[in-house]
């Protein structure tokens, strides 16, 4: 029942509301009723690639109880595009590890799981905020832009898994880290979701030699961990600091924690 609920919602291509996969085939709808009910779903849309079904995207009833527009479908479309690249080269990922010439690819791949990370959770982002912002013109374009910085770091990442290096190699320039925190922030939507407060206390530094790159990565992870841990409301902070030689980085936050 199941596999057939999801070949029929991928050849609609569109993503389709309960009520309209009602109208259109009551028998599906009937017998996948109770799924429906149990996971809150309102419209779905297909994860998929060249047609081969990924998964199913599915989203709940909006906040203000009104229908979902043209432009939310879109949204929408956009989102399961860049989550089933995101599937798929995990998928790839995956058996790039297990073959014997790529050796080397373990230096990599923590990385690219992380990576991977950071472009759905920036989509789920997006997508959250959408519920209550998407009429507001300065969000649809942020929105916009985030999903072009997320396809462009895709390609990168694919770039990436073409051509492995033998070694990490760090490209150190001096740097504002004040400045990539800020930057980092921006593309994280963080600050947007209002049942998070972020605090920032971004004392003067002196600039350091880092990689730009890697440490926006490490940045990143960091504050969507934070994230996903606060399930409810909380609080993130984000700290620099210079310490005689040193400077210091601190990311906190009010969430579950790790377990013992």
């Amino acid at each position: 029942e199941e596999n057939e609920l999801n070949q029929w919602i991928l050849r609609n291509g569109e993503p389709v509301s309960i009520r309209e996969l009602s109208d259109k085939n009551t028998r599906l709808y009937e017998k996948n009723k109770a799924f429906f009910n149990n996971v809150g779903a309102f419209m779905m849309v297909a994860l998929n690639t060249k047609q081969k079904f990924l998964g199913l995207l599915i989203v709940g009833k909006k906040k203000d109880e009104d229908v979902y527009t043209r432009e939310d479908k879109e949204l929408l479309k956009l989102i399961s595009r860049q989550l089933s690249s995101g599937i798929l080269n995990a998928r790839l990922s995956e058996e790039l590890i297990q073959t014997k010439e790529m050796e080397n690819f373990n230096k990599l791949s923590s990385f690219i799981i992380h990576d991977l990370k950071n472009f759905t959770s920036m989509l789920s982002m997006v997508a959250e905020n959408a519920k209550e912002n998407f009429n507001d013109p300065e969000f649809q374009k942020d929105a916009l832009s985030t999903v072009t910085v997320t396809i462009n770091k895709m390609k990168g990442l694919m770039d990436k898994l073409s051509h492995l290096p033998e070694d990490l190699e760090l490209e150190l320039g001096k740097k504002d880290l004040n400045g990539l925190v800020k930057d980092t922030l921006i593309k994280t939507k963080i600050e947007d979701i209002k049942r998070i407060r972020v605090i920032k206390e971004l004392n003067p530094l002196p600039e350091v030699m880092i990689d730009e790159d890697y440490l926006e990565k490490v940045i990143l992870n960091l504050i969507i961990n934070a994230k996903e841990s606060i399930h409810q409301e909380g609080e993130i902070k984000i700290e620099t600091l210079k310490n005689d030689n040193y400077v210091k980085l601190a990311i906190t936050d009010t969430g579950s924690g790790m377990s013992k």
